[in-house]
């Protein structure tokens, strides 16, 4: 179990770091394109990973919020900001994931 672990965590981890800014990419041509259902279907997939990342709970408090105004299509004006939060905690993230990664595989 110890082998098939320390396999697939840097896996994962790669997958992680692949997606992401993928993802984050979409999510901003979906509110420049006023998209708004698109907008909370990737945040709601994105939520999870948010959670195995170890993102604080404000963070995923803003995730939420951002797919919460998607879906109800209220309080639109605030989705740049609460975005903008979002994203600096991803880039942060996964600049530490990255270094995770590369201690890992040492």
């Amino acid at each position: 179990i110890l082998v098939k672990n320390l396999i697939l965590i840097p896996r994962m981890l790669q997958l992680i770091l692949k997606e992401t800014p993928i993802a984050i990419q979409q999510i901003n041509k979906f509110v420049i394109a006023a998209d708004w259902s698109s907008l909370q279907s990737k945040i709601h997939y994105i939520k999870p990973t948010l959670e195995l990342i170890g993102l604080p709970k404000d963070i995923i408090l803003v995730a939420t919020k951002i797919e919460t105004y998607a879906e109800e299509k209220e309080n639109l004006d605030l989705i740049p900001k609460q975005l903008v939060k979002l994203k600096n905690a991803l880039s942060q993230a996964c600049a530490e994931l990255e270094e995770e990664l590369l201690l890992i595989k040492n």
